[in-house]
């Protein structure tokens, strides 16, 4: 589907009865970009682009009417998108958010998780790539582009001078610290990580805090990094069979 910018797909609310397919709003600025993504999500057979638009009074119109799975948005979406979403009720309700850029900061990826972000995708990349991604983070995953990944990378070290040390300074976590070091780096915010290790909320910013100090890093944005690149993010629910070798990264809720 290639609808014109703002504009909603005939037929409905996007979950309509008799149809299997999830359904997605695109809120990107660049009609190139948001066609070349619609495209996308119509090769796979999966996926239906409900409506796609470029103001966020069209998007909160949208996502009202149509209640899709999913919700690609651009850097300029990410100031509203929190108020936007809790506009819509409980979390629980709240479409997959995705983030397609390629490239942010820090600070901006920080916004976006912040505001419910669960993916980063690049403006490019392969239909497979996507499908496997979108079933993840169905599922609850989080997923980052190998581009976006490296960028961040390339921020954090520069800001960062002690952080290629606190690889050596993971054996001084506990075994409950080392748990939630490990989850940071699936992106897991902390009631994602309080419900997996079945702590209370308090709990848990008591080890990110820790965590941070042992480690002598900045923030959780470090952390995740650092559980990536000495490879502690395995997890059972790796091994459902996603090709995601280029997407699975580390990400930062907040």
């Amino acid at each position: 589907m290639n609808q014109a910018v703002d504009s909603l797909s005939a037929g409905g609310p996007g979950r309509r009865e008799g149809v299997s397919k999830l359904t997605a709003v695109i809120a990107i600025s660049d009609v190139t970009i948001s066609a070349s993504l619609s495209d996308l999500l119509d090769l796979t057979r999966r996926y239906e682009v409900v409506g796609e638009a470029s103001s966020s009074s069209v998007v909160n119109h949208l996502l009202r009417r149509t209640r899709p799975d999913f919700l690609f948005v651009d850097l300029k979406q990410v100031p509203s998108l929190g108020p936007l979403l809790q506009r819509l009720g409980p979390p629980e309700v709240h479409p997959k958010v995705l983030l397609v850029a390629d490239d942010a900061s820090p600070e901006e990826l920080n916004a976006a998780l912040d505001a419910g972000a669960m993916g980063f995708l690049s403006t490019v990349m392969e239909v497979d790539f996507l499908d496997a991604a979108l079933r993840h983070i169905h599922r609850g995953g989080c997923v980052m582009a190998d581009i976006l990944l490296q960028s961040l990378k390339e921020r954090v070290r520069a800001s960062a001078s002690r952080f290629e040390q606190s690889h050596d300074r993971v054996h001084l976590l506990n075994e409950s610290e080392y748990l939630v070091l490990r989850l940071l780096g699936h992106g897991y915010n902390n009631t994602r990580i309080a419900s997996e290790l079945c702590l209370s909320s308090s709990t848990v910013k008591t080890y990110v805090s820790r965590v941070l100090k042992k480690l002598c890093l900045e923030n959780r944005t470090q952390a995740a990094l650092v559980a990536h690149e000495l490879s502690l993010t395995a997890h059972p629910d790796d091994a459902r069979g996603d090709d995601l070798s280029c997407a699975r990264a580390p990400l930062l809720e907040g």
